[in-house]
């Protein structure tokens, strides 16, 4: 994955956690995606620690987003 390369140290954490998260984001949207396979696929330790990670960054949990998001598609789609 392209977060595992040099990335890490040539931006600042700051940074690379809002690419990593917006990334997240997206991927948590595709259809059929778990938390825990988002959570691998960009490198985090646990689905456990990139639930913490991202409640932090986006303020509520991925499951949560995953509600919301489910939720708003449903409106465009009714």
């Amino acid at each position: 994955e392209i977060y595992t390369l040099s990335l890490h140290d040539a931006l600042p954490i700051s940074c690379y956690e809002q690419l990593r998260m917006s990334e997240a984001r997206r991927r948590l949207r595709e259809e059929g995606r778990s938390v825990a396979e988002v959570a691998d696929e960009l490198g985090f330790s646990s689905a456990s620690y990139f639930s913490t990670r991202f409640k932090r960054a986006a303020g509520m949990s991925p499951r949560e987003f995953l509600r919301e998001a489910q939720h708003r598609s449903e409106e465009h789609t009714s």
